[in-house]
């Protein structure tokens, strides 16, 4: 209890400092993070991922880039180029009890690049306002919602003016997608994109809201 708030106190302070805010969404995930390993137990489509107990690694990424113009695995692939990412810098799993919940809590995380290619969010402020506000619906998860909030404070006044269509969007979305933790995400990288997307319920946001955003596209 103690991390996740002195953690979730500093995230707010700067939701730019990944480690604190994987602190607060572990230590503060408890409940949430073993309902999400009992639904991925449960659930057909990833049992494979969880029998491999799978990582998101650079491997992974050199074949999502190999995948054809259009597919998933491409959009995904180009995302991670156009910022330089590296799928081995997020932050380790802590404070999390159950090697069940450990692992959703890892998966999650390491699929959250996933999820910027699905719901076309960019990595600007507003954007990850948008996609933790997604997170929050999905996963129930407060350290996702208190995200959402502490960066809001920090946008401009034109990106706050946004917000009104965003944050319902979010909700909207995170409602009616596929369960994300519980998605065998690299299966599907060689398909088209607009499939994927219809397939499992995203409902992509719109361009638009992202140009000239704060922090970049």
């Amino acid at each position: 209890a103690l991390v996740a708030l002195t953690s979730g106190i500093g995230a707010l302070a700067d939701p730019r400092r990944a480690y604190l805010v994987a602190a607060a969404a572990d230590a503060g995930g408890g409940g949430a993070w073993a309902a999400a390993a009992a639904r991925m137990a449960a659930a057909p489509g990833v049992q494979v991922v969880l029998a491999e107990r799978r990582r998101v690694t650079r491997e992974t990424l050199a074949a999502a880039a190999a995948c054809g113009e259009g597919s998933f695995g491409a959009a995904y692939a180009s995302f991670m180029a156009s910022r330089r990412f590296d799928p081995l810098s997020r932050p380790p799993v802590r404070y999390v009890d159950g090697a069940g919940a450990a692992y959703a809590a890892l998966r999650a995380r390491e699929c959250h690049d996933y999820w910027h290619a699905l719901f076309n969010v960019p990595t600007s402020l507003l954007g990850e306002v948008a996609l933790k506000a997604v997170e929050c619906v999905q996963l129930g998860l407060p350290a996702a919602g208190l995200g959402a909030v502490g960066a809001a404070f920090r946008l401009s006044r034109a990106d706050r003016a946004r917000l009104p269509s965003v944050l319902p969007w979010a909700a909207r979305a995170g409602g009616r997608a596929a369960d994300l933790v519980c998605l065998d995400y690299e299966a599907a990288f060689g398909e088209d994109l607009g499939a994927v997307r219809e397939r499992w319920r995203i409902s992509p946001a719109p361009a638009e809201w992202w140009e000239g955003a704060q922090g970049g596209p």
